[in-house]
Protein backbone atom coordinates (compact mmCIF):
# COMPACT_ATOMS: atom_id res chain seq x y z
CA UNK A 1 0.00 0.00 0.00
CA UNK A 2 1.39 3.38 -1.02
CA UNK A 3 -0.52 6.54 -0.12
CA UNK A 4 0.04 10.29 -0.04
CA UNK A 5 -1.21 12.67 2.62
CA UNK A 6 -1.39 16.45 2.47
CA UNK A 7 -0.46 16.78 6.16
CA UNK A 8 3.16 17.52 6.91
CA UNK A 9 5.58 14.78 7.92
CA UNK A 10 5.73 15.51 11.65
CA UNK A 11 1.95 15.65 11.93
CA UNK A 12 1.50 12.31 10.14
CA UNK A 13 4.20 10.63 12.23
CA UNK A 14 2.76 11.92 15.51
CA UNK A 15 -0.78 10.92 14.48
CA UNK A 16 0.40 7.46 13.40
CA UNK A 17 2.16 6.86 16.70
CA UNK A 18 -0.88 8.05 18.65
CA UNK A 19 -3.18 5.78 16.63
CA UNK A 20 -0.96 2.73 17.13
CA UNK A 21 -0.90 3.35 20.87
CA UNK A 22 -4.66 3.94 20.99
CA UNK A 23 -5.24 0.66 19.15
CA UNK A 24 -2.94 -1.14 21.65
CA UNK A 25 -0.65 -2.39 18.88
CA UNK A 26 2.75 -3.50 20.11
CA UNK A 27 5.28 -1.69 17.91
CA UNK A 28 8.81 -0.37 17.63
CA UNK A 29 9.62 2.99 16.09
CA UNK A 30 12.74 3.23 13.96
CA UNK A 31 14.03 5.90 11.63
CA UNK A 32 15.76 9.23 11.42
CA UNK A 33 14.86 12.88 10.79
CA UNK A 34 13.20 12.32 7.41
CA UNK A 35 11.94 8.74 7.73
CA UNK A 36 9.88 6.99 10.37
CA UNK A 37 9.24 3.28 10.38
CA UNK A 38 6.76 1.65 12.72
CA UNK A 39 7.25 -2.09 12.96
CA UNK A 40 4.06 -3.63 14.30
CA UNK A 41 4.87 -6.80 16.21
CA UNK A 42 1.54 -7.71 17.75
CA UNK A 43 -1.32 -8.54 17.05
CA UNK A 44 0.05 -9.14 13.52
CA UNK A 45 3.28 -8.20 11.76
CA UNK A 46 3.47 -5.35 9.25
CA UNK A 47 5.45 -2.13 8.83
CA UNK A 48 4.43 1.47 8.23
CA UNK A 49 7.01 3.73 6.57
CA UNK A 50 6.37 7.49 6.55
CA UNK A 51 8.49 10.02 4.67
CA UNK A 52 8.09 13.63 3.63
CA UNK A 53 6.99 13.87 0.01
CA UNK A 54 10.04 14.70 -2.10
CA UNK A 55 8.38 15.28 -5.48
CA UNK A 56 7.98 18.96 -6.46
CA UNK A 57 4.58 19.94 -7.82
CA UNK A 58 4.04 21.45 -11.25
CA UNK A 59 1.15 23.78 -11.93
CA UNK A 60 -0.41 25.66 -14.81
CA UNK A 61 0.31 24.02 -18.14
CA UNK A 62 0.29 27.35 -20.05
CA UNK A 63 2.84 29.04 -17.78
CA UNK A 64 4.46 26.18 -15.90
CA UNK A 65 5.66 26.73 -12.38
CA UNK A 66 7.17 24.38 -9.86
CA UNK A 67 6.36 24.53 -6.18
CA UNK A 68 8.18 22.69 -3.39
CA UNK A 69 6.92 19.28 -2.30
CA UNK A 70 4.08 19.23 0.20
CA UNK A 71 2.81 16.49 2.46
CA UNK A 72 3.95 12.98 3.26
CA UNK A 73 4.00 9.50 1.84
CA UNK A 74 2.82 6.47 3.75
CA UNK A 75 3.76 2.96 2.73
CA UNK A 76 2.47 -0.13 4.47
CA UNK A 77 4.55 -3.23 3.91
CA UNK A 78 3.52 -6.80 4.59
CA UNK A 79 5.29 -10.13 4.55
CA UNK A 80 5.82 -11.83 1.21
CA UNK A 81 3.06 -14.36 1.85
CA UNK A 82 0.38 -11.70 2.49
CA UNK A 83 -2.50 -12.02 0.03
CA UNK A 84 -4.55 -9.06 1.22
CA UNK A 85 -6.88 -11.21 3.31
CA UNK A 86 -4.64 -11.81 6.29
CA UNK A 87 -5.00 -10.41 9.78
CA UNK A 88 -2.17 -7.95 9.09
CA UNK A 89 -4.03 -6.49 6.09
CA UNK A 90 -7.22 -6.11 8.09
CA UNK A 91 -5.36 -4.41 10.94
CA UNK A 92 -3.58 -2.08 8.51
CA UNK A 93 -6.95 -1.00 7.06
CA UNK A 94 -8.22 -0.41 10.59
CA UNK A 95 -5.12 1.68 11.35
CA UNK A 96 -5.66 3.80 8.21
CA UNK A 97 -9.31 4.45 9.15
CA UNK A 98 -8.17 5.64 12.59
CA UNK A 99 -5.36 7.73 11.10
CA UNK A 100 -7.82 9.59 8.86
CA UNK A 101 -9.86 10.49 11.95
CA UNK A 102 -6.86 11.99 13.77
CA UNK A 103 -5.54 14.18 10.96
CA UNK A 104 -6.89 17.77 10.88
CA UNK A 105 -8.39 17.20 7.41
CA UNK A 106 -8.82 14.31 5.02
CA UNK A 107 -5.35 13.26 3.85
CA UNK A 108 -6.19 13.76 0.17
CA UNK A 109 -7.46 17.34 0.61
CA UNK A 110 -4.98 19.99 -0.46
CA UNK A 111 -2.95 17.93 -2.91
CA UNK A 112 -4.27 19.68 -6.02
CA UNK A 113 -7.48 18.88 -7.87
CA UNK A 114 -6.32 15.95 -10.00
CA UNK A 115 -4.01 14.45 -7.41
CA UNK A 116 -6.59 14.86 -4.62
CA UNK A 117 -9.19 12.90 -6.60
CA UNK A 118 -6.68 10.15 -7.38
CA UNK A 119 -5.49 9.91 -3.77
CA UNK A 120 -9.02 9.96 -2.37
CA UNK A 121 -9.86 6.95 -4.53
CA UNK A 122 -6.64 5.21 -3.46
CA UNK A 123 -7.28 5.83 0.26
CA UNK A 124 -10.88 4.64 0.03
CA UNK A 125 -9.83 1.48 -1.80
CA UNK A 126 -7.33 0.69 0.94
CA UNK A 127 -9.63 1.26 3.91
CA UNK A 128 -12.68 -0.61 2.64
CA UNK A 129 -13.36 -4.11 3.84
CA UNK A 130 -12.70 -6.66 1.13
CA UNK A 131 -15.07 -9.55 0.52
CA UNK A 132 -13.65 -12.83 1.70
Amino acid sequence: MFLKASADYDQVVNSAEACLSKLYFEFQRNGKADLAEFEIIHPAYFRIVIEPDKMPKTRNLLMPSISPPKGSTIEIRFGLDDTGQTEASKLARYFLRELIKTLPEKPWNGLGSRESAKEEKRWKEQIEERAQ
